[in-house]
Order: C-alpha cells, then structure tokens, then sequence
C-alpha cells in the first residue's frame, strides 16, 4: 500500500501544504523537497508528447520537462536556450574514442561564428579562431598557422638562425686583401685545404654582401660573428676583427658605413689553441640594430682585422673559416614576392 503524508503549516487559519511524501512506508518527505517519491518497484511516469505536441505548451516554465516520443528522448526547457535532449543519442564525442565517424560529417568543432579552444590544465593551448586561424601555445608565444596555410612564429616562439657567408664568397681584390695559404693536410704532403690569413700586423680585409632573406623577423637585431683559427697557441692574446657596413632597403638610399669591432670570445671557446675553431662576436652587447629594415635589403661589408689596434696583441695570422649574422625568423618564409 502506497502512503502519501502531507506536512501542514497554519498560517492565520490557512492550511498550506510544504511537503509531499509519496512512498509504500509512511516515511515524511525530505524537508529539502516539495515532493519526495520513492519506491523500489515502480518509476516516476512524467507526461509523454510528441515533439509537436511540445512545442504546442504555451510559455514553458524553464526546467519544465517531458517524455519525447517522437525520437524517445527526455526533453528539458532551458528557457531561451529552447528545449534540450537530456538523452545519450550516440552521436557525442567519448573520452575513450570513437568509432563508425564519417569525414566530413563528423567533426569536432562549432557549426557557429565562435572559436575552438583546447585546453590542458586550464591553460588555453590550441585555439582555431572562426576566421580559421589556429594558433598552438600560451596566447603571446605561439605558432600561427593562418587559414591560407601561411605559418607565423609570435613572441618567444621564433628562432634563430644562420645567415652564413663562406669565405670564398667574398672578394679579395682590395686594396690589401688577406694571403691565402694552406691550413691544413693530410699529413704525408697533400695539396691540402686553403683560407685566407690575416696579417698580425697589417690591416687587410674582405668584401661581401648580404640580403636578407624572407623568413628573416623584419626590424629584428642581428647578431655578426667571425669563425677564425690560427695555425699557433694564442694564450692570453687576442686577435679583433671589424665589420663596416651600409645597409638598405628595396627603395632605399645608400647612407654613410658604421664599423663594429669585437676582440672577446665566446665563453665556450676559452683558450684558443692551434687549429681550435674560435668565434668573436661583433658588436657582441648590442648586434646591429635593424629598425625600419625589410626582406630582399642589402648589407654591403668589409670584413677585416684590425692588426694595428693595441687590443690585438696575437703576432700571428688568423685564418678566417667564415662570417655569419644570426638572425631571428618568424616565419617559414614571405606571402608576396617583396614583403611579409
């Protein structure tokens, strides 16, 4: 036998009803509720409609709900959201993985102008705009894959490269060019491997040009240095090597050359003994500041070592392997012939 138990309160001689019990124990209802069913053998049967019949209900309450039996589905009302199918229909994304998709018809995403967004640990970490652009990192360090498939590097995500210059593609008809002679051979009197040697004791130099290329980050500082050797021990000396340049831009007007010098080595150089591969770095605190310059300019340079300076103290010739500018890039390359 089922029981229903009513909790009454008067109220200036009015009966208002609080709570509803309906159960086969006579247990009260929860003081939380308003009704409170429960049972053991039976369901809770709420109103079956078909979907025209539902959406027949004038003014839905929100959280109204009903039995759908046109696609047998539990339907709630969700107030301007419409109403809502609280059924699994088979067609949702699992955390295990899913099987039967079809291309193109299945995806994951939004059907609306609002972006995709993939998070982990809270922290947002792929994000597909609604104009198709996807970026993959924090927000402001981040790679760029633009909807025409154009790649970008924002923020801390660019890298750096070389922009290297061999030696023997500079030129040496200057007015007191570097001896070429030979570094090294097989030991048993091979013609050997050749490079330009650098006086102790004179100025002489090289000429070469740059262009920089489409990858390159434009205004970005660029960073020149100088891979030498020496056929001897250098000790505690040194040897400075100077860079003079001019640099423009597609348009643009040749100005007056700047000269940068750099006698210290890398730290992870330390002693240069014979042979050792040595860098100095030009300009090693600042690099050549690049503001206003584009791709395709041009860095006319004379590269050259500064014999005569007291801070070059190394006797012997230095035998240049080659220069090279490390440059920023951010990008896999340019959309247009001329510029980004």
């Amino acid at each position: 036998m089922a029981f229903v138990s009513l909790c009454f309160v008067l109220m200036a001689g009015t009966a208002i009803s609080q709570t509803i019990a309906i159960n086969s124990t006579g247990a009260n209802a929860a003081a939380s509720s308003i009704l409170d069913v429960s049972s053991t053998t039976n369901g809770l049967l709420i109103p079956r409609m078909t979907t025209t019949q539902r959406n027949a209900i004038s003014t839905p309450a929100t959280g109204l709900m009903i039995w759908n039996t046109t696609d047998s589905s539990l339907n709630q009302y969700r107030g301007t959201s419409g109403w809502y199918s609280l059924q699994n229909t088979g067609s949702e994304w699992s955390v295990t993985g899913n099987a039967g998709t079809t291309a193109g018809a299945n995806f994951i995403g939004t059907t609306d102008a609002r972006a995709l967004v993939v998070k982990t640990n809270n922290t947002s970490r792929i994000n597909v705009s609604s104009a198709g652009i996807t970026t993959i990192g924090d927000g402001t360090n981040q790679t760029s894959v633009e909807a025409d498939g154009t790649i970008t590097l924002q923020g801390s995500a660019t890298v750096f490269k070389d922009l290297l210059v061999p030696v023997f593609s500079t030129s040496n008809s200057s007015s007191n060019p570097p001896s070429l002679g030979r570094t090294k051979d097989n030991g048993s009197g091979s013609q050997g491997v050749f490079t330009y040697y650098f006086s102790g004791s004179t100025e002489q130099e090289l000429y070469f040009l740059v262009q920089m290329p489409h990858d390159w980050k434009e205004g970005s500082t660029i960073f020149p240095h100088v891979h030498w050797t020496a056929n001897t021990t250098l000790g505690t000396t040194k040897v400075r090597w100077g860079l003079e340049y001019t640099w423009v831009n597609i348009t643009g007007t040749l100005e007056n050359t700047s000269i940068i010098y750099g006698e210290d080595l890398i730290a992870p150089v330390g002693t240069v003994t014979a042979y050792k591969h040595a860098i100095t770095e030009l300009a090693a605190s600042t690099g050549i500041i690049a503001t206003g310059k584009t791709l395709s300019s041009f860095i006319m340079c004379r590269i050259f070592r500064d014999a005569t300076a007291g801070t070059d103290n190394y006797s012997g010739s230095a035998a240049l392997l080659g220069i090279d500018f490390h440059m920023e890039t951010d990008a896999l390359g340019s959309r247009s012939a001329y510029s980004k």
